[in-house]
């Protein structure tokens, strides 16, 4: 097979089909996986993810679910309420929590980098709630990977 020249006029026509029946190749797929999302995201709004924290968070998450699905990732709601002010990482002049999160597959290996989050919470005292808005942003380079998500880990800032 030769190599196409972009300089020769007949080279450069045939690059250009080649695009498009690229492009039209990776929207027919995209159209075709955006409907089979829509068409599970109502199997999914409402159902709770696994969530795990870490020993010495001084925090729990009290109920987790899943608010949207999208074609690229789902977003889910946790509910977190501090149990040992003193060991949550609460902002110094801030009602404010800042959390490490990590995705992990069924192997108990970690899918993807941490993710931070700082988060809002009611008071700095125990007891004191706050709602995290988490992104599982899963994207075609990533979905084989996910397919053995397991759960949401909460470890220590490092």
């Amino acid at each position: 097979m030769r190599k196409l020249n972009p300089n020769k006029q007949s080279d450069w026509a045939k690059a250009m089909k080649i695009d498009e029946k690229f492009k039209l190749r990776k929207k027919t797929e995209t159209e075709k996986y955006n409907a089979e999302v829509e068409k599970i995201k109502p199997t999914l709004i409402g159902k709770s993810i696994p969530v795990e924290v870490e020993n010495g968070l001084g925090f729990e998450i009290t109920s987790s679910k899943i608010i949207n699905a999208e074609s690229h990732g789902i977003q889910i709601e946790l509910e977190l309420k501090i149990t040992d002010v003193k060991a949550a990482n609460i902002m110094r002049y801030a009602k404010q929590i800042y959390l490490t999160a990590q995705n992990i597959d069924k192997d108990g290996n970690q899918i993807g980098s941490n993710g931070g989050y700082y988060v809002e919470i009611s008071d700095r005292a125990n007891g004191a709630t706050g709602i995290i808005k988490y992104y599982l942003g899963i994207y075609a380079r990533d979905a084989e990977r996910f397919s053995n998500f397991a759960k949401i880990k909460f470890v220590k800032s490092k």
